[in-house]
């Protein structure tokens, strides 16, 4: 887990958010996708996630 650690400690930084949201924003403009077509991804995974365990 430390390496995983490491690669997060990494991964962590203002510039790659940046980067990452305005490459988002030129997306979703130039796909014209609307508010009310967009979901939470995290909580889709985390509910998927709980249907596997529970399926076990």
């Amino acid at each position: 887990t430390t390496r995983i650690d490491y690669e997060r400690y990494l991964a962590n930084s203002k510039c790659k958010y940046k980067l990452y949201f305005n490459l988002l924003h030129s997306k979703i403009h130039e796909h014209s996708v609307n508010k009310c077509n967009m979901y939470n991804i995290k909580r889709k995974a985390s509910l998927l996630a709980l249907t596997v365990a529970l399926k076990g």
